[in-house]
């Protein structure tokens, strides 16, 4: 079992939420408002200087899902270019009570 936590630009939101119950992942954790510093050019904290959030989305899931997503956010990321935020992490998970 994994952790796999993504973090990405708000306006992302549906396309990240589509994209993961394509691959069977309909239990998660979303934290829709977060204040972020990727870059110096690149910060989302709701102000008139830098508006926007981002979100991350949380979700344990097993091994093949997780390097599915992995490959997806890529490709996706490489779509968005260096401007926009978005990121993942797959975090092996030893033991967990839901």
């Amino acid at each position: 079992m994994k952790r796999l936590e993504i973090y990405f630009d708000s306006y992302l939101l549906e396309k990240v939420q589509e994209e993961v119950k394509e691959y069977g992942i309909d239990q998660y954790i979303l934290i829709p408002k977060v204040f972020s510093e990727w870059d110096k050019n690149l910060k989302h904290f709701n102000s008139h200087v830098w508006p926007g959030t981002d979100s991350i989305l949380v979700a344990y899931v097993n091994d093949e899902q997780a390097k599915e997503i992995m490959r997806v956010i890529k490709m996706i990321k490489i779509d968005l270019g260096k401007m926009i935020s978005m990121g993942a992490v797959v975090i092996p998970v030893e033991d967990i009570i839901l």
